[in-house]
């Protein structure tokens, strides 16, 4: 009897890993410099491939191998990418749909309301009518998605679209705004001007981005993630 319960637990482990194997989820590589797809997981394990930015890759485990790159805390996952088998550092890879229609990019002037906007709006479902209030010379919009909550504010003088999503992290909402600027000097002066600020714990919760249209991007108590974009009307 002993041997016959072992050899069930065996098989349902066996099973659950084939499952794992059999069914993985899909990730999108964030790296605009392309990302080096390693036989072993760390970063000295010699490198099988460079998979270019915006290529999705099979996510097929996760390696209890940890490492900070940049700002970065991760782990070391195992992909499959082309037929090709191996190990990439999970901080730049993304299971997010990345930005990839012209509404979804900056027009070169790095304001991201209107794309982060029309991404919100192509990736997600609206599940309820937009809720509208005017005060001050302020219109408030709210919009309720999946997995998403929406707000717009505008006056005379500014724009703010407030998003708060659900279940993804701090490094993705990065990645994610950073992937909507269209030209390689925008990211430049996007990565230039941001300021990663730390909790009592020395982890990264807070990210701002002072670019002329500021970006914030925070970590909320419940556990979503919040992105903040502002743009400022010039003129009288």
């Amino acid at each position: 009897m002993k041997n016959l319960i072992c050899a069930i637990i065996v098989c349902l482990l066996a099973v659950s890993a084939e499952a794992k194997e059999t069914e993985p989820s899909t990730g999108f590589v964030t790296a605009f410099s392309g990302l080096k797809l390693r036989v072993s997981p760390g970063s000295q394990g010699q490198v099988l491939k460079v998979i270019p930015y915006g290529e999705s890759v099979e996510i097929m485990e996760v390696s209890d191998v940890q490492q900070r790159i940049e700002w970065l805390e991760g782990n070391w996952i195992k992909v499959s990418y082309l037929g090709i088998e191996g190990y990439v550092f999970d901080g730049f890879v993304t299971t997010m749909v990345l930005p990839e229609d012209d509404v979804e990019l900056s027009n070169e002037d790095s304001d991201l309301t209107y794309p982060l906007l029309a991404y919100i709006e192509k990736n997600h479902n609206l599940m309820s009518m937009p809720d509208s209030t005017v005060r001050h010379n302020t219109q408030k919009v709210g919009y309720q998605y999946d997995n998403i909550s929406l707000n717009t504010e505008e006056s005379r003088y500014h724009f703010k679209v407030v998003s708060e999503f659900e279940n993804i992290k701090l490094k993705d909402a990065y990645n994610l705004m950073r992937s909507m600027l269209l030209t390689k000097q925008e990211r430049q002066e996007f990565e230039r001007q941001t300021l990663f600020i730390k909790n009592r714990d020395g982890v990264v919760d807070n990210i701002k981005i002072g670019i002329e249209n500021p970006v914030q991007i925070k970590k909320s108590k419940n556990g979503n993630v919040k992105i903040t974009v502002t743009a400022f009307y010039q003129g009288c």
